[in-house]
C-alpha cells in the first residue's frame, strides 16, 4: 500500500508540473480568449517534433505581426467539406477560392456569375464584379448587372455595355466620345491599290435623321450569368452581425433590368441596308445579322466626288471664258461693220485666218476651220496642253477655206490651245474643250 501511495503521489505531481508549465505558454481567460506568450507558438502537428519540416500548422507572434502558416497547403472551409467552400493557400504564396487547385496565378477564384466572383465594395453605393461565366466570358460589372460593364469573349474580342462579337475586336453599345482617333493606313501594309472610280453613286443614297429604338439591359438572355454555382449553406454555421446575407439554394437573383432614357437627340446618317446595295465592301454584319456601316469609307468617295466636281467647274469657267471672248469678237465685228457678212466675206484672200472649232466643247469629235491664201508654201494646225507643251501636229495642204477634223478618243479630256502656222508665223490661237 505504501507503495501504491508513493506512485499516486508521483504521477499527481507530474501532472501538476505539466499543468503549469502548459499555462506558462498557453492561457484561457475568463472571457473565453486563448492567449500564447510573446515570441512562443502554438503547433498543430503530425511529428512529435514541432520543428519538424513535415505537414504542420504554427500560429506565432513575435510582439510586431502575427502570423498563421503551414508547410504545404492551408485550407479554410465552412459548411461541408468541398473544394467549392473552401479557400486554399500554398507554400508557394498562391490563394484559390472555390477550388482547390491553384495553376492559373497567384489568385484563382472558382465559380459562374457573379456571386461566385470577386467583388470590390467601399461599404456604400455599388460593388465592382469580376467574375466568369459558364458561356466561358469574363465580366466586369457594377452591382448585379450582367449588361452595364466589360465583356470579354475566349477569343479576346471586347464588348462594352452588354454585347460583344466574334466579328469585331471591340464591340460597344451606346456613345463613345474620345479627343482624338487615328487609323492606321501606312501604304507599306497594302496592296492592289487602286483609283476610286465609283464615287459618283454616293449621290444615290439617301441621307436620313432617326432615333435609336429604345432597348434595355440585363434581358433573359443574361439571366445564366448569375448564380449557375451557388454552393448550398444549409449547415453553414452563422456568420458574424457585419456580414452581408447569403443567399440559400431557394433563392433565385433576378438579372437587374434596367431601362435606358429613351432616345430624344437626332441623329443623322444612312441606312446600312442601302449603302450595301451601293458600296457593300463597307457594311458589315454582327452574328445576328445586324449591320454596321464604316462612315469613314465616305471620306475619300467624298474626296473624290470633290475633285470631279472641281474639274467640272474649270471646264465650265473655261467654256464661259472662250464664250465671253466670242462674244467680245462678236460684238466688235458688229460694231465695225454695218452689215453681218459671212466668214468668207470677212476674210481678204491674202489673209491667213483660224476660226473657232465647232462644236466646242465636245466629247466625241470637232472641226477647225481655216483660211490660207494660195501663196502659202507652208502651213499646219498646232494643238498644245496649257502649258504650253506640243500634243499634236496636224500639216494642212488646202489652200482656200477648209477644214481639219480633231478625233476626241486620240486626246485625254481637258482643256487645250490650237494655233495655225503659215510660212512660220503663228497666225492665231484659240481654245478647245474635250470632256468626258
Amino acid at each position: 500500500m505504501k507503495n501504491k501511495a508513493i506512485k499516486i503521489s508521483l504521477i499527481v505531481f507530474i501532472i501538476s508540473f505539466n499543468l503549469s508549465f502548459a499555462f506558462t505558454q498557453l492561457k484561457v481567460l475568463s472571457n473565453g480568449e486563448v492567449t500564447i506568450p510573446l515570441n512562443k507558438s502554438l503547433w498543430i502537428t503530425n511529428s512529435t517534433n514541432p520543428g519538424d519540416a513535415g505537414y504542420r500548422l504554427r500560429m506565432h507572434n513575435n510582439g510586431s505581426n502575427a502570423y498563421i502558416d503551414y508547410y504545404n497547403s492551408l485550407y479554410f472551409r465552412a459548411g461541408y467539406s468541398t473544394a467549392d467552400n473552401t479557400v486554399t493557400f500554398t507554400s508557394t504564396g498562391k490563394v484559390s477560392i472555390g477550388t482547390t487547385n491553384t495553376s492559373y496565378g497567384k489568385l484563382q477564384i472558382n465559380g459562374s456569375g457573379y456571386p461566385n466572383g470577386l467583388s470590390v465594395y467601399n461599404g456604400s453605393g455599388t460593388a465592382i464584379n469580376i467574375f466568369h461565366n459558364s458561356d466561358d466570358n469574363a465580366y466586369i460589372t457594377r452591382g448585379s448587372s450582367t449588361s452595364a460593364g466589360i465583356r470579354l469573349l475566349n477569343n479576346g474580342h471586347v464588348g462594352i455595355n452588354g454585347y460583344a462579337s466574334s466579328n469585331y475586336w471591340f464591340y460597344v453599345t451606346g456613345d463613345c466620345r474620345a479627343d482624338s482617333w487615328s487609323t492606321y493606313s501606312d501604304s507599306t501594309a497594302k496592296t492592289d491599290i487602286k483609283d476610286i472610280s465609283n464615287s459618283e453613286r454616293i449621290k444615290e443614297l439617301r441621307p436620313v435623321t432617326f432615333l435609336w429604338k429604345e432597348k434595355t439591359t440585363g434581358s433573359d438572355e443574361n439571366e445564366g450569368l448569375l448564380s449557375s454555382n451557388n454552393t448550398d449553406i444549409n449547415d453553414a454555421e452563422e456568420l458574424c452581425d457585419s456580414c452581408p446575407p447569403i443567399l440559400s439554394d431557394k433563392e433565385t437573383i433576378k438579372p437587374e433590368i434596367i431601362p435606358e432614357i429613351k432616345d430624344t437627340r437626332i441623329h443623322y446618317g444612312f441606312l446600312a441596308q442601302d449603302v450595301q446595295e451601293l458600296y457593300p465592301d463597307i457594311v458589315t454584319s454582327d452574328e445576328e445579322g445586324r449591320l454596321a456601316i464604316e462612315y469613314d469609307a465616305f471620306i475619300p468617295l467624298l474626296v473624290d466626288c470633290y475633285k470631279n466636281l472641281v474639274l467640272k467647274l474649270d471646264t465650265l469657267e473655261n467654256i464661259i471664258s472662250i464664250q465671253n471672248d466670242e462674244i467680245a469678237d462678236l460684238r466688235t465685228k458688229l460694231n465695225g461693220e454695218a452689215e453681218k457678212k459671212s466668214a468668207n466675206e470677212t476674210i481678204k484672200e491674202e489673209t491667213p485666218a483660224l476660226f473657232q472649232n465647232i462644236p466646242n466643247p465636245f466629247n466625241v469629235n470637232t472641226e477647225i476651220k481655216y483660211f490660207l491664201p494660195e501663196n502659202t508654201t507652208s502651213a499646219s494646225i498646232n494643238i498644245y496642253d496649257l502649258n504650253g507643251r506640243p500634243i499634236k501636229r496636224i500639216d494642212i495642204n488646202e489652200t482656200g477655206m477648209s477644214r481639219i477634223t480633231i478625233h476626241g478618243a486620240e486626246l485625254k479630256p481637258g482643256m487645250y490651245l490650237y494655233a495655225l502656222i503659215a510660212d512660220g508665223i503663228e497666225i492665231d490661237t484659240k481654245r478647245m474643250i474635250l470632256t468626258n
